[in-house]
């Protein structure tokens, strides 16, 4: 969080980030840290962001085009909102879920929703990424049942179908 200037460090919005209150936060603590001696670096690998609109709209990770970029071979996996049974209850038809993925290692690579609730969805599942969860961890594990959240385990199940190479 040092700017180019000795004796200054910046946070929040001024670094042009991500400009959310939480990354401010965590920007404010590093740059206090590295104040006082205790070297701190900041890390975005798994920053989960949304929009409270409705349905909310949230990420995590990376796109399958950043993904590329940085080297992946990246593969996906979509999972439509109208297959999940809570969708029914409010009448839910519009949304996705959708996983992107190293093909190779299966590795989680960025987590794309719109649903009501994708904030926590996204939210859940940044520890996970953080931790080297692969699609088919996610496609294993306990999902309640019914939530929006159980759209995740259904794309999951989806890639775990994929051949693996």
């Amino acid at each position: 969080m040092r700017t180019s200037v000795d004796g200054i460090w910046a946070a929040g919005d001024v670094t042009a980030l991500a400009q959310f209150t939480p990354i401010a936060q965590y920007q404010a603590r590093i740059a206090a840290d590295d104040m006082f001696g205790t070297e701190a670096s900041a890390d975005y690998d798994a920053l989960p962001t949304a929009i409270f609109t409705d349905p909310e709209l949230a990420q995590l990770g990376l796109t399958e085009d950043e993904a590329r970029e940085q080297g992946f071979d990246a593969d996906s996996v979509r999972h439509d909102l109208k297959y999940v049974q809570r969708a029914s209850y409010t009448d839910s038809k519009h949304g996705l879920y959708k996983l992107v993925f190293d093909a190779r290692s299966r590795r989680l690579l960025g987590v794309h929703v719109v649903s009501r609730g994708a904030s926590d969805i996204v939210q859940g599942l940044a520890v996970a990424m953080k931790l080297g969860a692969t699609v088919d961890d996610l496609a294993h594990a306990h999902h309640a049942f019914p939530t929006f959240g159980e759209g995740v385990k259904a794309a999951a199940e989806q890639a775990a179908l994929k051949v693996k190479t």
